[in-house]
């Protein structure tokens, strides 16, 4: 018998690559459009990015899989409190709320490492 171990949540977004990068966008309260982007690192470290400005590092981990549905946390470095994020494997992208009245971002592969 063979066993096989589900990737971890880093795997699937970096897709076998070292790293990959993902953006969502939302309108604030003023209707100003806000870019968040996530460079995702195979190792479970990531980089932050709110309207192109670098943020506090982050490391993101898997909290459930379930076929079709992972979700995962993001921690950051600096304490801000952690945010869950659930990424749906046939679709391709993942959600994560915004802050903003719990509207869901989201995210999707820019392809680009």
């Amino acid at each position: 018998m063979v066993a096989f171990n589900n990737p971890s949540i880093a795997q699937i977004l970096t897709t076998g690559a070292n790293s990959l990068k993902w953006e969502g966008s939302y309108f604030d309260d003023n209707l100003i459009d806000h870019v968040k982007t996530f460079r995702f690192y195979n190792n479970g470290s990531c980089e932050y990015y709110f309207d192109l400005v670098r943020q506090p590092n982050c490391t993101v981990t898997t909290t459930n899989y379930v076929a079709g549905l992972v979700d995962f946390r993001i921690t950051y470095s600096d304490g801000r409190p952690a945010e869950a994020g659930t990424y749906y494997e046939l679709l391709g992208y993942f959600v994560m709320s915004n802050g903003v009245r719990g509207a869901l971002v989201q995210y999707t592969n820019t392809f680009n490492p």
